[in-house]
């Protein structure tokens, strides 16, 4: 007799979803956290002679059912600068 061949297969379980509701009120209260708290004692102005890249804002995703704090760095390289001559904020 033949032996029966293994296999993984997907569930069809549906995933739970976060209402609506607990959406707003967990986004607002992040975003009041990074405004109050994580801006002001983080994110300083940049360096004035920077050899890595620095994070220039903070700020909050929902993805799905998942919900993120992201950071935005600035990228600095100087041969870039010298080269096109543009100025930097």
């Amino acid at each position: 007799m033949a032996k029966s061949k293994k296999q993984w297969i997907r569930a069809n379980a549906k995933l739970s979803t976060v209402p609506d509701a607990l959406k707003q009120g967990l986004s607002a209260k992040a975003n009041a956290l990074i405004e109050e708290h994580i801006k002001p004692e983080d994110l300083k102005h940049p360096p004035m002679n920077p050899g890595f890249n620095y994070i220039e804002d903070i700020f909050t995703k929902w993805r799905g059912r998942n919900f993120y704090f992201m950071a935005k760095y600035a990228y600095f390289n100087l041969e870039i600068r010298n080269v096109t001559g543009c100025a930097l904020n």
